[in-house]
């Protein structure tokens, strides 16, 4: 019983009903009631703005309050404190009315007594408990998520927002505005509708949307202040249900809405962006470099590279500006228009040494980027870069790229690419102005090739006629080889018919998709991955292949790697998620409390070495008020031993409703059970009847570890050893019932399962039953729950940084002096001390306070 005592106010107006519950109180069996009385509502404010009370029982019909305005009254005055309402009416509609207003629970008076109104006020107070605990859980998962950098949203069922944490600020939008706004209002225009149909697809299982990439629209229409942060995420949802109760089991399940993630991969976007950018310049200065070494004059390369640099380069307004050696100045002779047509031809000269972009150019001096006003009238203004084209001793001309129709300032890659553009031509250019240099032309492009870590060949027809080091080093094959092999030799069986059909159609010149990644097959064996882009050239006359590609095998295993390990994720998700069902049907199959029997304190645990365990307790009330008392321990632990020892334990239950005797019930349960477990698996099970009225105990043990009936002074009185095999082993076996034995005041009785007797210290020496025994005996002066949990302390103690190795389950009756009635006659212990058969606990530990 709690030394504490629970402070309860009795609000009723009814002066009888009144003591009538105090006296009811009095009589409380498990804890101590102080209570307080007040015959008003007003009287009962003023007394709750005084002191604190651990339960209110209130009645709905007061003098100066009635109905659910009392019980509101009440509740806004002692919110955290839990309320019973009392009733004269049977009606169940006048209960669930009050259970709505904020009771935990109601009673009709007239049919209240003592054990009813206990358990009621206790149950009230672990109802409020639980309700607070699951708010404060929620305020802290509220708070995890809006400090979270993931968005975390909920749509309703027309794709609305109801909920979106607070990280959608970073995108420049203010979360409270967005709800009500349909999810589009995030979204690119572009990227809307299939979002929209995904969401709204009500996805659940394996349809659920994953790694969905997807654009942000930053600001939007409640653009906060500070700029938007990303542009890009992927996007995460599942479809919310409805899940029916117990009795609504044949209820359809409701669609709620969705549920949803988005993560910024804006950094890892731009990565791959300017990654692609890298190759695709890369590839393009190799492929330029290349076409250009076609031509015989340099009025053909002029207007070659000019084309080119605006189809291959995409620069929309591109002059190449000669420069006349003896004249000292410059002439606009090739160029295009913002439309991409070839400009009228025109002469500038802008002479070396002056104060202009093109003279500081010609003069030697660094790239210029200046504003202009354009030559053309009513065109505008618009970026001009500039950039030498190098000569032998000065420069050869000048590059121009402008803007004047875009408005946007050349920068970056641009700029770096239109200067190598410029070196490009000023080789090329001096090599067509002396024919002895034309074999230099070609040293520009193989030098290029020769020096940089992409891999870079050329192919004509099926084979290799040029192979850069970087292809020696990544195919795991000297040139001489390579330029004896066809290309696909190298390639991996799955990619060789594709790549095999689309560089024959390139060189036909037939469309062909120019990038994509391909796994290849080097001479080691070992299977490589290359992002590959492919472009047909001219070589001698000859049309041709020029390959350049990047290797990318480390990143291919990264993704790999990623996607294994989500995928182990996901597994061990689903896995934990069916332990947490065990768990809980595991412990729904041991009792909520022991049975209240007068002379007799009872206490039960059960500790398992895992998520799950195999062993399991339990009290069964049998006929005439006898007590079945059981400890039993399936093979093994984990999951299956689990719901093995959950089938036995439902077994006994149901057999415990016809048999009174322990040998038949073993009998039947091990004829049942011989068709649910495996030739490996079995239950070892003990099964002990208390008869309270004789103080006798009788039982039948299937191979279970000894129990023990223990003297006051510490000796030991009988030892419950096995009288058969474990249930499941043989279907002959019949279990022998022995005793009885009479109990007696200080007795006390212990059923262990062998988990305990088994721990092993890090010498590997175990626990024992002396051990057991001696452990017994230094605690018996303490309480039934006082034992249990002393026993299992000196086990772990025993363990030291041993891992538990088995399930451990402990049992203890202990021998109290019989109580008797106010006439001097024994009392006899009554239904309700024992819950009803299947009734799950909230702990694994029971047993009175």
């Amino acid at each position: 019983m709690t030394e504490t005592p629970i402070r309860v106010l009795i609000v009723e107006d009814d002066a009888e009903d009144v003591l009538l519950i105090r006296g009811m109180l009095a009589e409380g069996r498990t804890a101590r009631f102080a209570a307080e009385s007040c015959a008003t509502l007003k009287e009962a404010l003023e007394t709750l703005g005084r002191r604190d009370f651990d339960a209110i029982l209130l009645d709905l019909n007061l003098p100066d309050s009635r109905g659910a305005e009392t019980i509101e009254a009440v509740r806004a005055k002692a919110p955290a404190t839990p309320l019973v309402v009392l009733t004269g009416q049977e009606d169940p509609e006048v209960g669930l009315r009050a259970v709505q207003a904020g009771a935990q629970d109601y009673l009709v008076k007239g049919r209240v007594k003592a054990d009813l109104l206990e358990r009621s006020v206790n149950y009230a107070r672990e109802r409020q408990r639980i309700q607070q605990e699951a708010m404060l859980s929620e305020s802290r998962y509220r708070s995890l998520i809006e400090m979270a950098p993931d968005i975390t949203f909920r749509l309703d069922t027309e794709g609305r927002i109801v909920y979106i944490s607070r990280a959608v600020e970073s995108l420049g939008y203010s979360a409270s505005a967005l709800t009500g706004e349909p999810v589009e209002a995030l979204l690119h225009p572009e990227d809307a509708p299939r979002v929209k149909r995904r969401v709204c697809e009500r996805r659940t299982g394996e349809r659920i949307t994953r790694g969905l990439e997807v654009r942000l629209r930053p600001g939007g229409g409640a653009r906060a202040e500070g700029p938007a942060r990303f542009e890009h995420a992927v996007l995460s949802a599942r479809g919310l249900w409805s899940v029916p109760d117990a009795e609504m089991a044949s209820a359809s399940k409701r669609f709620l809405g969705t549920q949803g993630v988005l993560r910024d991969v804006t950094d890892r976007k731009r990565a791959d962006e300017a990654s692609a950018q890298y190759i695709a310049n890369l590839t393009a200065m190799v492929e330029v470099t290349a076409r250009l070494t076609s031509c015989n004059d340099i009025e053909s390369l002029c207007r070659a590279a000019v084309e080119i640099g605006r189809t291959r380069l995409g620069m929309e307004r591109l002059g190449l500006w000669l420069a006349d050696a003896e004249e000292g100045y410059v002439r606009g002779t090739f160029g295009t228009d913002g439309e991409g047509r070839t400009r009228d031809e025109r002469q500038v000269r802008f002479y070396a040494g002056t104060d202009s972009p093109m003279g500081r150019v010609l003069s030697g001096e660094s790239d210029a980027e200046v504003r202009y006003m354009a030559l053309e009238s009513g065109k505008g203004s618009g970026w001009l870069v500039l950039t030498p084209i190098p000569g032998r001793n000065r420069a050869a001309g000048i590059l121009s790229a402008d803007s004047l129709f875009s408005g946007r300032p050349f920068q970056g890659q641009a700029v770096q690419l239109l200067r190598l553009y410029g070196l490009a031509l000023g080789r090329l250019i001096q090599t067509l102005r002396s024919e002895g240099e034309r074999r230099e032309t070609q040293a520009i492009f193989r030098t290029f090739a020769e020096t940089t870590a992409a891999i870079v060949f050329i192919s004509q027809g099926t084979r290799f006629v040029y192979a850069n080091p970087a292809a020696e080093r990544f195919f795991g094959h000297p040139q001489e080889e390579l330029l004896g092999m066809d290309f696909w030799e190298v390639v991996h069986p799955e990619y060789r018919a594709l790549v095999r059909e689309r560089g024959l159609a390139r060189q036909r010149n037939e469309p062909a998709e120019a990038q994509y990644e391909i796994k290849v097959q080097p001479r080691t064996g070992e299977e490589r991955w290359m992002d590959f882009r492919a472009d047909r050239i001219e070589l001698e006359g000859r049309p041709a292949i020029l390959g350049v590609a990047l290797d990318i095998t480390a990143r291919k295993k990264t993704e790999q790697s990623l996607r294994e390990y989500a995928e182990r994720m996901e597994v061990w998700r689903l896995t934990q998620h069916q332990l947490q069902t065990a768990r809980q049907i595991q412990r729904d199959l041991l009792p909520k409390s022991p049975p209240l029997i007068p002379g007799f304190d009872l206490w039960g645990a059960t500790y398992a070495a895992e998520a799950t365990g195999g062993d399991y307790f339990d009290f069964i009330r049998l006929g005439g008020d006898k007590m079945g008392l059981v400890i039993g321990d399936a093979s093994g632990h984990g999951l299956g031993p689990a719901l093995l020892a959950a089938d036995a334990s439902a077994y006994l239950r149901a057999l415990a409703l016809t048999e009174t005797h322990p040998s038949e019930i073993l009998a039947d349960a091990n004829l049942l059970l011989a068709s649910d477990v495996g030739s490996s698996s079995f239950v070892a099970l003990i099964f002990a009847l208390l008869d309270p009225d004789t103080r006798q105990l009788t039982y039948a043990n299937a191979g279970q570890a000894s129990g023990y009936i223990l003297g006051a002074d510490g000796s030991v009185k009988a030892t419950l050893e096995s009288t058969d095999l474990p249930l499941g082993v043989d279907l002959t076996s019949r279990f022998p019932t022995m005793g009885p034995w009479t109990l007696e005041t200080g007795d006390t009785v212990c059923l262990v399962s062998d988990g305990l007797q088994d721990s092993r210290d890090e010498s590997e020496g175990g626990f024992g039953v002396a051990r057991l025994l001696d452990a017994l005996r230094a605690h018996l002066g303490k309480s039934a729950r006082g034992i249990v949990e002393a026993l299992f302390a000196e086990g772990t103690t025993f363990a030291a940084n041993t891992p538990q190795a088995d399930d451990i389950t402990v049992l203890v009756v202990k021998v109290l002096e019989r109580a008797v009635s106010r006439n001097g006659a024994p009392v006899r212990p009554t239904s309700e001390a024992l819950p009803a058969a299947g009734q799950g606990p909230h702990s694994r530990g029971h047993g009175p306070g």
